[in-house]
C-alpha cells in the first residue's frame, strides 16, 4: 500500500486504547495525526509519543462546537483532512431496568452522535478535494452480539452502522468512502477496569485466535480502509474480532457476571 505521507488524519479517542492504536499505526505509516481526546494530559502524552507529525487537541466530540474546532485545528496545521477515524466509546454497565435516561442519552451522544458531528464537519473539506476516507469504530456488541448490562452501548454501536451505510451512499460520488470496523474484545485499560483479569480469562476461550485484540490490530484495519487503494470499498462493516463471533456457543455466565458486577467505566 502507498504511504500516507502528507495526508492528515483526525483520530478521536486517541489518548489511549483503540484510538491510541489507530493513531500509532497511521502516524507510523506517514500521516500527520490530530490526536483528539477529552483528557488533556492523555492527548498531550499520546501526541508527544508520536513526535512532530502529531498534534493534540482537547475536545468533547459530542459537542458540535468542539468538533468544528478540531477540524479547524487540522486545517490550520496542514490545510487538509484526508482521513477521519471516529473512535470513541463509553460503556457504563447497568441492567436495563436500572438504566437512567441521562446515562442512555450520554452514551448515545458520545458513541453515536459524535460520529455524525464529525462526518458533517469534515465532509465539505473532503468533497472539495474529491477525496476522503472515513472509518468509524462500531463493535461486535450491538450489530452482531449482545451482553447484559450494555443495552445502551449496543444500541449506540448498532446505530453507527445505519449512519455509515447512509453516508457511504451519499458520499460515494464525491470520492469519499465511509466504512466501519467492529472490534471484538480488545486489551485496553478500560476493559480491564470494567471486568478485571477474571473477565479476560473467562472470555479468552471464546476467541479462536486465542488472545485479546491489541489496539494496533484495530489500527491496521483502519489503515487498510483509509488507504488510497481502498477507494472501491465503502459501506462495509469489518469485524476485527479474532473469530470471536464464529463459534456456535455462548459467553460463559461467569464472564457476564464479572462485567455486570464491575463498576462502569468510560
Amino acid at each position: 500500500m502507498r504511504s500516507l505521507r502528507d495526508q492528515t488524519a483526525i483520530v478521536t479517542g486517541a489518548g489511549a486504547g483503540i484510538g491510541g492504536g489507530i493513531a500509532r499505526v497511521l502516524a507510523g505509516e506517514g500521516a500527520n495525526v490530530v490526536v483528539v481526546d477529552r483528557d488533556a494530559d492523555r492527548a498531550a502524552a499520546a501526541a508527544a509519543a508520536l513526535g512532530a507529525t502529531a498534534r493534540a487537541v482537547v475536545a468533547d466530540v459530542a459537542d458540535a462546537a468542539d468538533v468544528r474546532r478540531v477540524v479547524a485545528s487540522a486545517l490550520e496545521w496542514t490545510g487538509r483532512v484526508d482521513v477521519l477515524a471516529s473512535n470513541v466509546g463509553i460503556y457504563p454497565t447497568a441492567a436495563l431496568e436500572d438504566l437512567e435516561e441521562a446515562t442512555w442519552d450520554r452514551v448515545m451522544a458520545v458513541n453515536a452522535k459524535s460520529a455524525f458531528l464529525l462526518m458533517r464537519a469534515v465532509l465539505p473539506v473532503m468533497r472539495e478535494r474529491r477525496y476522503g476516507r472515513i472509518v468509524v469504530t462500531s463493535s461486535i456488541t450491538g450489530p452482531m452480539t449482545a451482553m447484559p448490562g450494555l443495552a445502551h452501548y449496543a444500541a449506540s454501536k448498532a446505530a453507527l452502522l445505519g449512519l455509515v451505510r447512509s453516508a457511504a451512499v451519499e458520499c460515494a460520488a464525491h470520492g469519499v468512502t465511509v466504512n466501519a470496523v467492529l472490534p471484538g474484545t480488545v486489551d485496553t485499560d478500560g476493559l480491564r477496569a470494567a471486568g478485571g483479569q477474571e473477565y479476560v480469562d473467562l472470555m479468552l476461550p471464546s476467541i479462536p485466535v486465542g488472545r485479546l485484540a491489541d489496539p494496533d490490530d484495530l489500527g491496521w484495519a483502519v489503515r487498510l480502509l483509509a488507504s488510497p487503494e481502498a477507494g472501491y470499498i465503502t459501506g462495509v462493516a469489518l469485524p476485527v474480532d479474532g473469530g470471536q463471533t464464529l463459534p456456535e456457543g455462548r459467553i460463559p455466565a461467569e464472564a457476564l457476571d464479572a462485567i455486570l458486577g464491575a463498576a462502569g467505566s468510560g
